[in-house]
């Protein structure tokens, strides 16, 4: 049997043949996901389209379908009457919620039921304004910097929001 003593220098070549060399990783930046805005599929009645409600409890309602491409926002949404306007009291704001994200673009549809009753309208036309940010809005209660001009439905900068209209009919009683 055939020994070879290990000298200092087939110890560094031993060493460099086992370790090899070690390289650090920089870090990695991933590009942010676009943030894209919500948008409406479909509504019923369509948008833009003059809504008559219902004297009686027939369910006469509006129906929207919202998509967002951004799978992880939650959906801010607010209905509001004759907005944005100069009067800026609390009853212009009809509803107010939040959907959370789904798994898909296409989020499950929304439904409301539009009175002239609640809150107390005028007979003829009125703007029903649904809002529907990707962030929440902005509370003045809060001590939020809200827009004057846009008290509702106020979002930060990098929020996207969009706002649909229809014409709210409240026939004379």
């Amino acid at each position: 049997m055939l020994t070879r003593a290990i000298t200092p220098r087939r110890m560094v070549l031993l060493a460099a043949l086992a370790g090899g060399c070690v390289i650090p990783v920089g870090p990695q930046f991933d590009k942010p996901e676009t943030n894209y805005p919500p948008y409406v599929v479909t509504s019923t009645p369509t948008v833009g389209e003059i809504f008559t409600p219902s004297t009686a409890e027939d369910g006469r309602q509006i129906t929207a379908t919202i998509s967002d491409q951004n799978l992880h926002d939650n959906l801010f949404i607010r209905f509001l009457v004759d907005y944005p306007g100069t009067d800026t009291s609390l009853p212009h704001l009809l509803l107010g919620f939040e959907i959370p994200p789904s798994g898909a673009a296409e989020r499950s549809p929304v439904h409301i039921q539009p009175s002239c009753q609640q809150p107390k309208l005028a007979m003829g036309p009125h703007r029903l304004i649904m809002v529907v940010s990707d962030r929440p809005f902005f509370d003045a209660l809060l001590g939020q910097d809200v827009d004057p001009e846009a008290p509702f439905d106020s979002v930060p900068e990098e929020a996207n929001r969009i706002r649909v209209l229809w014409t709210l009919n409240c026939p004379g009683g």
